[in-house]
């Protein structure tokens, strides 16, 4: 699995992509929005839920499908250090930014924000790196039953994940769920640890590839559930409701399993379009770090969803930003490479 895989940098690109889509088109639900702003905002957001699901997806194919097992020694040396590091700098990079942004950038405030993001107070997209290190904790025993489960099994175990980790945290709101007691209340698989079942659902579903015409009957039934449902709760609510939209409800995991099948078997194209989707891929940790400072200094100079018809701005704006992020991204290796290579010849 050393070998760059198209489909999963296809998948990689595209996530982060709509990572970018839904915290450009939140701005909607944060402010008193009309009825077609707010049903634009829920269809662009809807459209791109599926971003976290299917990056968990592709770390099961890349880290599960290997031939060998990533050692434990390699997990506590290598992968959950680099998370770790990159949470604590990313977020002081952020809380600095905001000191900054709201005039009160002092030594009192420098110090109160290191020591909030010491306590893991962090920055509230960069919750996924903290679900990631509980996935690298447990990786070895993922890693345990893919290697020696049978189809079957990996089915079953792939059903009581989607049953208690995806159906029953979506519905248990609901008749006849709303009236159980006692323990039943606690069956729900909470979803820092229901998130690692996407990186078995994604070995499977590379393993075991979908036909498809049910790759796109599940991709359509995700994501009408997730808009139909987002939709109708919110308008018997009189409020936004946001429970459909969640990664670890129904409409998005089947959104995401469909929508995964289906790129996963998309041919590749050109050279030059393979490279841009290929960079993109790589880039893709870097994107989803540094995307919501650029989103917060467009918003300042006035470059928001409001600029124009949010069924425009949300598109318009969230290109921009991924093709911002990766101009920065090449132009800070261009201005390193030639500090690593003075570095390496030292050595």
């Amino acid at each position: 699995m050393d070998k760059r895989l198209y489909g999963i940098d296809l998948i990689k690109s595209i996530a982060v992509l709509f990572v970018i889509v839904i915290h450009i088109s939140s701005q909607v639900f944060s402010e008193q929005a009309s009825h077609f702003e707010l049903l634009a905002g829920i269809l662009w957001e809807s459209a791109a839920r599926a971003a976290v699901p299917l990056f968990f997806m592709c770390s099961g194919v890349l880290l599960l499908c290997r031939q060998k097992a990533v050692p434990v020694s390699r997990l506590y040396s290598r992968y959950i250090p680099r998370i770790m590091l990159a949470a604590f700098i990313w977020d002081f990079i952020y809380k600095l930014y905001h000191l900054e942004a709201n005039g009160s950038l002092c030594f009192e405030n420098i110090k109160k924000a290191a020591a909030d993001t010491a306590l893991f107070d962090h920055e509230f997209h960069l919750y996924y790196l903290h679900i990631m290190l509980i996935v690298y904790i447990i990786l070895p025993a993922l890693k345990t039953i893919t290697d020696n489960a049978a189809e079957p099994l990996l089915r079953y175990l792939i059903f009581v994940w989607f049953a208690f980790a995806v159906a029953y945290p979506t519905l248990k709101g609901c008749f006849p769920l709303n009236r159980l007691k006692g323990i039943p209340l606690q069956w729900s698989i909470n979803m820092t640890y229901g998130s690692a079942g996407y990186l078995l659902l994604g070995y499977y579903l590379k393993k075991y590839p979908l036909n498809k015409r049910l790759a796109v009957l599940l991709a359509a039934a995700g994501s009408t559930f997730i808009f139909a449902g987002t939709c109708t709760a919110t308008y018997l609510k009189g409020a936004l409701y946001s429970g459909f939209m969640e990664g670890m409800s129904i409409g998005v995991c089947l959104y995401a399993a469909g929508l995964f099948a289906l790129l996963l078997r998309m041919p590749e194209p050109g050279k030059a379009a393979a490279g841009v989707i290929s960079y993109t891929a790589r880039s893709s940790f870097f994107v989803y770090l540094f995307h919501m400072l650029l989103i917060y200094t467009m918003r300042e100079r006035g470059a928001d969803v409001h600029m124009l018809p949010i069924p425009f701005s949300v598109p318009l704006l969230s290109v921009s930003v991924l093709a911002i992020s990766l101009t920065v991204r090449y132009a800070a290796q261009r201005l390193c490479y030639p500090l690593r290579r003075r570095l390496q010849a030292k050595a």
